[in-house]
Formats: C-alpha cells, sequence, structure tokens
C-alpha cells in the first residue's frame, strides 16, 4: 500500500522565518545575559580570594550590560564612573592587568599641596585609624587634609584656620589634643623629628600625628609616602570570565531556545 502525502512547504517557511525573526534573538539574548549574570557573580567570588578583605564598594564594581534582541552583545567590565569615590576601573584594571594604580583623590590632593611627589604613593601608618577592611577612616582624611590646608579651591571652607588648629591641638578632658606634621625625610629639616637614646632620629617621608598628653608628647606615622609599586596581575578577570562563557553559554543557548519554542505562537 503506498501513501502520498503534499506539503505545502510555503507555510513551513513561513513559520521558521517568524521564528528566526523573532524567537531567535530572544533566545540569544537571553543565554547572553544568563552567561553574564554568571560571569559577573564568579568574578566577585574570586575578588573574594584574591583581595585581602574587599570593601563592598569594591565587590559592587562590577556593571552588566545585558543584551537585547537588536543588540546581541552582553558586556560585564569594572565601572567607569563614581560618585566622590575612587573610579573602579582605575584602581582594579592595574590588579587584571599589571602596572601601577592610578591616584587617590587624597594622594592628588598631597601632590597639590606639594606634600607628595608624583613618583610616591601614600600608605597608612600604625597611626591610622583603619576600618573593617584595613582602609583609612574618612573621618581621618578629612581632618588631616583640613589641618593642612589642603582642600582644593571648590572645598577651601573645609580647610582649618589657625583657630581650627589650635582648638585641636588644645588638651581637654575628654580628647587629647592631636597636631599633624609632616617629614619630608632624611636630610631636610622640618621639625619633623623623633628621639632615641638621647639622639634626634629623622622621620621616614610622611605624615604624623603629635598627641598632647599630661606628662609629654606622643608621635605616630599617620601616613608614610613609598615610592610608586608596579602592580602584578593577580586578579585573572579574562581567565574567569571565558572559563563561564566555554563551559555555559552553549548550554544556557539550547535552554533559551527551548523557551523560545514553546512560547512561539
Amino acid at each position: 500500500m503506498q501513501v502520498t502525502t503534499k506539503i505545502d512547504d510555503r507555510q513551513v517557511k513561513r513559520m521558521l522565518d517568524t521564528f528566526e525573526r523573532r524567537q531567535m534573538p530572544f533566545a540569544v539574548s537571553l543565554a547572553l545575559n544568563r552567561t553574564a549574570q554568571t560571569i559577573a557573580r564568579l568574578e566577585r567570588a574570586e575578588m573574594r580570594r584574591r583581595f585581602d578583605r574587599p570593601t563592598p564598594y569594591t565587590l559592587n564594581a562590577l556593571r552588566v550590560v545585558p543584551a537585547k534582541k537588536t543588540s546581541l552583545t552582553a558586556r560585564v567590565w569594572f565601572k567607569d564612573f563614581a560618585g566622590k569615590g575612587t573610579v573602579a576601573e582605575d584602581y582594579l584594571l592595574p590588579q587584571v592587568e599589571g602596572g601601577t594604580r592610578s591616584q587617590k583623590r587624597f594622594e592628588r590632593a598631597l601632590r597639590r599641596i606639594g606634600i607628595m611627589t608624583e613618583n610616591e604613593f601614600a600608605v597608612p601608618g600604625a597611626g591610622a585609624k583603619l576600618d573593617a577592611y584595613g582602609n583609612m577612616g574618612r573621618g581621618q582624611i578629612v581632618q588631616i587634609l583640613a589641618y593642612l590646608q589642603a582642600f582644593g579651591e571648590q572645598g577651601y571652607r573645609a580647610n582649618m584656620d589657625a583657630k581650627g588648629r589650635a582648638r585641636l591641638a588644645r588638651t581637654t578632658k575628654k580628647r587629647r589634643g592631636v597636631e599633624y606634621f609632616v617629614s619630608r625625610g632624611p636630610g631636610t629639616w622640618t621639625g619633623a623629628r623623633s628621639w632615641k637614646n638621647g639622639r634626634a632620629q629623622h622621620l621616614p617621608r610622611g605624615i604624623y600625628q603629635r598627641t598632647s598628653f599630661a606628662f609629654g608628647k606622643a608621635i605616630k606615622p599617620v601616613v608614610l609616602f613609598v615610592p610608586r609599586a608596579t602592580y602584578r596581575p593577580r586578579f585573572d578577570f579574562h581567565g574567569v570570565a571565558n572559563q563561564v562563557v566555554h563551559r555555559d553559554l552553549l548550554t544556557e543557548l539550547r535552554k533559551a531556545m527551548a523557551e523560545a519554542t514553546r512560547t512561539a505562537r
């Protein structure tokens, strides 16, 4: 027995054309976006492994630009904008590609008034007040900049005048008086000296805090100036991303295609 069936392939072609035109871009964009979100999640996990107590600001420094049906590209990268903080791309990129990190706002302010050179970085000293992530607290940074009159023209009202410095240096019952001074290092005389065994010792370059007590004064380094260092890559951003793409993208595409087929009209 022979059965002959005739099919009008024009309808099939129209269905395939509609699927390709409408559902395929949807499926591809869905797969790209799901893969991008996985990349961002695993990059944050990698930052936790590679960095010592990364701040929430650093962990949230990734930006995912999603793909659309009209633009089948998803992008995962560091944010290139910031409010009052440091742009994430500026300090994280050297951890990915190596090289020298960019200046922090605190360092730019100190360079502007001639305390630091272009070839130096500022690092916390023994007298620095550190937060839970090992960074200098913003309150102490603002106090130092105000004391040294390091705020720019826009923030000149925050700079301390002579009365403000005297008020900070005055000893009270609640808080001992505090002063800041700058040591320009060996070979210079700025009044920045410490005493050991009755002999004057030049202090390393940096900013020091002098605290007054009833029985004398104590000097601690708050910020030390060190030569600019070159970072070696230690955050394998591209390696993590490539691993996720090779492992997940095709799987996500198959799942998205199945969803697109079910919802196709």
